[in-house]
């Protein structure tokens, strides 16, 4: 036991012991009778009620010794002496459960501290096993990178990335242009390549719905979705949310050009990622032109899937309305403040609707990355897989009679008229 409680348990003995016998009415406790007397104590610990010692305490039927009233006098002399006894006894008893309280309170902030140093080592501990189960992710994804041989692919789309992945891919991977050609390559065949391996779909979103239509059920496991914006909707839909998807964050200036990855001080691997079957796929391709494409979870992808939305429908938005024609433009002070505001309340539109909290430091990483690719020609366009899914959210509060949820991107949309 410690000394503190020992200690505590000894005044309560000490303060009862033959002054505090059972009390003889509720609202006082009469004190012992002179010459002895073998009543039992009653505990200072617990409900203890004591007599005011000032006034007249009336108990009907005390005996001589007692309190009580008499002529000339408010106490007998016998009364005042056990009286100040009593108070003497108690003074002494005060102190003591002082020294106690201090000797308490003392040991209190040492366990205070030394749980506070505990805290502290829980949390350098968390943010270990944080960064430790990152590296064994990020070890584990480069075996599955290294391990993986590129299957032969069929590439939906001539533009930009999917003329990079037909020239830097497998000698066998075929191009298609439309759905017509997508359906007799997966149906027929010809030349005997894209069987088996990824259909790798680098068209625009409005496309996206045609050809997943068109893709026999047993190959729609193999599609990989390219695009950005919001596809977790759509891939709900389709029953497709398994199906391998990535971000892209390399640019390619022109038809034919290597891709330049948006590396910043802050994401010096870059930000391009993957999840699902093919992943491994698409990394070992984009190793062959110098692009790191981390392998995520599906928690994971979907963190950074939201962040790069928000990321597309703000800066992109604030560069028009303010008529400006880069999104580099953009990172630059006078604007950079608008465009927190604005993916502010995108990221609160974000929780509030999936609960999913994006980190702190992504305005800062942001900046930077728009900085990195800030020659590219800001554009509000795909609507309904971008900004249209915040303006959606902010129709819907209104219609439910709060407040608009993105009420500056609402503002912006207008201004350029891209909304009604």
């Amino acid at each position: 036991m410690r000394f503190s409680a020992i200690l505590a348990l000894a005044l309560c003995g000490q303060v009862a012991e033959g002054f505090l016998p059972g009390p003889a009415s509720p609202r006082f406790v009469q004190p012992a009778r002179m010459g002895g007397g073998n009543a039992a104590a009653t505990p200072l610990c617990g409900a203890l009620r004591m007599a005011p010692l000032c006034g007249a305490p009336r108990a009907a039927g005390l005996r001589s010794g007692g309190y009580r009233r008499r002529e000339g006098a408010l106490f007998a002399q016998t009364d005042v002496s056990q009286t100040q006894t009593l108070i003497t006894r108690l003074e002494k008893n005060l102190e003591d459960l002082e020294g106690l309280k201090k000797s308490v309170a003392s040991e209190v902030e040492e366990l205070q501290a030394s749980l506070a140093e505990k805290k502290a080592s829980l949390t350098l501990i968390d943010d270990r096993l944080k960064k430790v189960a990152a590296e064994i992710q990020t070890a584990q994804a480069e075996v599955r990178i290294a391990t993986t041989e590129i299957m032969p692919a069929i590439i939906v789309g001539d533009g930009r990335v999917g003329q990079m992945l037909k020239a830097k891919g497998d000698k066998s991977d075929v191009m298609v242009r439309s759905t017509s050609e997508m359906k007799f390559q997966i149906k027929n065949n010809p030349g005997g390549s894209g069987k088996n391996g990824p259909i790798y779909l680098c068209v625009p979103n409005s496309a996206l719905s045609e050809l997943v239509d068109a893709c026999p059920d047993d190959r729609r496991e193999d599609l990989v979705f390219m695009g950005s914006g919001n596809l977790g909707d759509f891939l709900n839909e389709k029953q497709l949310s398994s199906c391998s998807q990535a971000l892209i964050y390399f640019v390619i200036g022109k038809l034919g050009d290597d891709p330049v990855d948006g590396i910043t001080e802050l994401d010096p691997d870059g930000l391009t990622c993957a999840v699902g079957k093919w992943a491994p796929d698409l990394a070992k391709r984009l190793r062959k032109v110098g692009m790191n494409c981390k392998l995520l979870t599906a928690e994971q992808f979907e963190v950074s899937r939201l962040e790069r939305l928000v990321w597309t429908c703000s800066v992109n938005l604030v560069a028009k309305a303010n008529g400006l024609k880069t999104i580099g433009e953009v990172a630059k002070d006078e604007f950079w403040s608008q465009s927190e505001k604005c993916m502010a309340e995108l990221v609160a539109a974000v929780y509030s609707t999936t609960g999913i909290m994006i980190q702190e430091n992504f305005y800062k990483r942001m900046r930077l990355y728009t900085e990195s690719v800030g020659q590219f020609n800001a554009v509000v366009k795909d609507l309904p897989f971008r900004n249209g899914y915040f303006y959606d959210l902010s129709n819907t509060a209104i219609a439910s009679k709060t407040s608009d949820l993105c009420p500056l991107h609402t503002k912006m949309l207008k201004k350029i008229k891209a909304v009604k």
